[in-house]
């Protein structure tokens, strides 16, 4: 049967570039690595069918959704006399359904900007970094999960960011991660539908359904502190760090990573770039809502 791709993603990081063709029928995938400066392929995933999405972690480490986990590899460093070699994995972090079909998993944030890796680290660094938030804006993994039994369809959002993905990256040890024991590094809501790439800026996910919009860096959290609470004349702001249970048909998904929760108190439609936030009113006009 004839190979027809139906999906491309591409993502530069350096030197770098990942090109990722999915197909449906049949249902396979290939995902290259090339060096674009030096016109080589320099690296490969064997051909598979459960590869839906991938982005960059740093400039050594990918993030690979497959069918029930969210997989790390290391890249290899370009060589002027080699050829093509093979990714290798290095750490695997299962989902929270097991024995359930996964259908499709997609990273939604966009891309590192400009190219730039989001974190500086390397493979095996296990070093908490001293502003992890603050050097990358764009440190933030957003993946959609649909999960599917027979007819009855559930979905899945889960927001993690890369530097603590970065953690489990320790090779030549492979990592096998449960749920359980990475939960807490992510916050999991359930059917999330709107997740645009313009729905994200820096560390923040706008949720256009709710009004509302979630910021997950971890600096301005800890400056406000728990439990904090706040009124202004155009929202309400909160620190959210309690576990939360996300209800799906399958199970109750839990998950712990702490936000600032901002809740708009005008309506019309909002947007947000990387320090502020607006609201498009009913009458045509556009108000500045909040800077954090």
């Amino acid at each position: 049967m004839e190979r027809r791709f139906e999906k491309m993603e591409m993502e530069v990081c350096g030197s770098l570039l990942v090109v990722f063709l999915m197909g449906w029928y049949p249902p396979r995938s290939e995902l290259s690595v090339f060096d674009w400066k030096r016109g080589q392929n320099i690296a490969r995933l064997p051909d598979t069918d459960i590869i839906s999405s991938f982005r960059f972690l740093s400039d050594k480490v990918i993030v690979v959704a497959t069918k029930g986990s969210l997989d790390l590899f290391t890249l290899p460093e370009p060589q002027d006399n080699t050829g093509e070699m093979l990714i290798t994995k290095v750490a695997t972090l299962r989902l929270p359904f097991n024995g359930h079909s996964v259908e499709h998993i997609s990273f939604c944030n966009p891309p590192a900007k400009n190219g730039n890796p989001r974190s500086k680290r390397q493979a095996g660094d296990t070093a908490v970094p001293t502003k992890p938030f603050a050097n990358s804006p764009d440190n933030i993994i957003y993946c959609y999960v649909l999960v599917i039994d027979g007819e009855q369809f559930s979905s899945c959002s889960l927001v993690v960011h890369s530097s603590a993905l970065l953690r489990y990256a320790t090779p030549p040890a492979f990592n096998y991660i449960p749920w359980k024991e990475w939960s807490m590094i992510t916050r999991c809501v359930g059917e999330r539908v709107n997740y645009n790439y313009t729905n994200f800026s820096g560390q923040r996910w706008l949720l256009p359904r709710d009004n509302e919009v979630w910021d997950f860096n971890q600096y301005r959290v800890k400056r406000l502190g728990r439990d904090f609470e706040a009124e202004t004349e155009t929202a309400h702001i909160s620190v959210v760090t309690e576990q939360s249970c996300t209800a799906s048909i399958y199970l109750d998904v839990y998950s712990s990573l702490p936000y600032v929760r901002i809740k708009s108190k005008r309506e019309g439609l909002l947007c947000i770039d990387d320090d502020r936030i607006f609201a498009a009113t009913p009458d045509g006009k556009i108000e500045y809502l909040y800077f954090g």
